[in-house]
């Protein structure tokens, strides 16, 4: 569920920049939609920087960092969905994020 509302939203940028472009239009929501662009890009560049910091014996290309990402995520996925366990204040950290997931802020 969260990938599907993930994806409208980049759809929703994407419509909001057509809009800017074609039609000379801003959208209302417009500032809201930029923030959360940013914070995508955040996300997605400091992944990559500990990617790269964590192979620093190998030399990686952002589309290695990408695929090594999609893997994790989808490893992550998997065994989200082999689990019966709950997600509780104690564990929340290593049950949302996963143990050793780039994307994590922790």
């Amino acid at each position: 569920a969260h990938r599907t509302r993930l994806s409208w939203h980049l759809r929703r940028i994407y419509l909001a920049r057509n809009q800017i472009l074609h039609n000379d239009r801003v959208l209302p929501y417009l500032p809201t939609l930029v923030e959360n662009l940013h914070s995508y890009v955040d996300i997605l560049i400091k992944a990559i920087i500990s990617l790269g910091a964590r192979s620093v014996m190998h030399d990686m290309t952002i589309p290695t960092a990408f695929e090594l990402l999609a893997s994790h995520e989808a490893t992550f996925i998997g065994a989200l969905k082999r689990t019966d366990e709950s997600c509780n204040s104690k564990n929340f950290k290593r049950v949302i994020f996963g143990q050793h997931n780039p994307l994590s802020p922790f």
